[in-house]
């Protein structure tokens, strides 16, 4: 049902689990992402995510390109972290990308999406 939706839908969706697993969010369009999500720190202090959502088809993967994007925004402004999220699958090239950043920056394919939906949709019943 992923794949029905539209991407804004898709959007609300990502940011509805987010708001599950106790964050606090904004939606935004601008400047290359979609959502902001703040969690409180160890520390007291706030960790700030910057988060990409991307609705694709199963077949059409995430390039390396939108990660860089993303990172470029997270690390232009400073902010704690950046997840990029998709329906989809991310290239080996990404992957690696993301992988050489450390903790900076995480990839959720869909089924990793999957399996927090049904962690999130677990809390209601």
């Amino acid at each position: 049902m992923i794949y029905d939706v539209s991407s804004r839908e898709f959007e609300e969706i990502v940011e509805q689990v987010l708001q599950d697993d106790g964050f606090e969010t904004q939606p935004t369009r601008d400047g290359g992402r979609d959502i902001i999500a703040t969690k409180t720190g160890i520390n007291g202090k706030p960790v700030v995510f910057y988060v990409g959502c991307k609705r694709y088809t199963r077949t059409n993967k995430v390039s390396v390109d939108l990660v860089r994007a993303l990172y470029g925004v997270q690390t232009a402004d400073k902010v704690n972290k950046a997840c990029l999220v998709t329906s989809s699958y991310f290239t080996c090239d990404a992957v690696a990308f993301a992988e050489n950043q450390n903790v900076m920056i995480d990839l959720i394919d869909g089924d990793a999406l999957h399996d927090m939906i049904v962690r999130s949709a677990e809390k209601y019943e």
